[in-house]
C-alpha cells in the first residue's frame, strides 16, 4: 500500500476544520491495481460528483498513457510507422 501526505501540514488548514464533517472512503480499480480517497467531507459536498470525477480523471490517463490499452494514445502512437507524422491533442492543463 501507498499512502500519499504532504511534507508538512500547514496549523491554519485545521483553524476551518468542520466538527460536522463525515468521514468518507471512496475507491475502485484502474490500471490494474486499487485506489482508495478518505476526506472529510463537508456538508453539501456531492460525494457521487467528486467519484465520477477522480474515476474519469483516472480514465482518461489510461486513454493517454496505458501501454496495454490498444486504443490508448501512447498505443497508438507506438504502433504509428517510423518517420511519420502523430498528430497529439492539445496539452491538457487540468490536473
Amino acid at each position: 500500500m501507498r499512502i500519499a501526505l504532504p511534507p508538512s501540514i500547514d496549523p491554519a488548514a485545521f483553524r476551518e476544520r468542520d466538527p460536522a464533517a463525515t468521514l468518507v472512503d471512496l475507491r475502485g480499480e484502474t490500471m490494474g491495481t486499487s485506489w482508495c480517497v478518505r476526506f472529510a467531507a463537508r456538508s453539501g459536498i456531492d460525494v457521487a460528483t467528486l467519484d465520477r470525477a477522480i474515476v474519469a480523471r483516472l480514465a482518461g490517463l489510461v486513454a493517454e498513457m496505458s501501454h496495454w490499452a490498444s486504443q490508448s494514445l501512447l498505443s497508438r502512437f507506438n504502433r504509428a510507422a517510423a518517420g511519420t507524422w502523430f498528430a497529439l491533442p492539445p496539452i491538457s492543463r487540468s490536473a
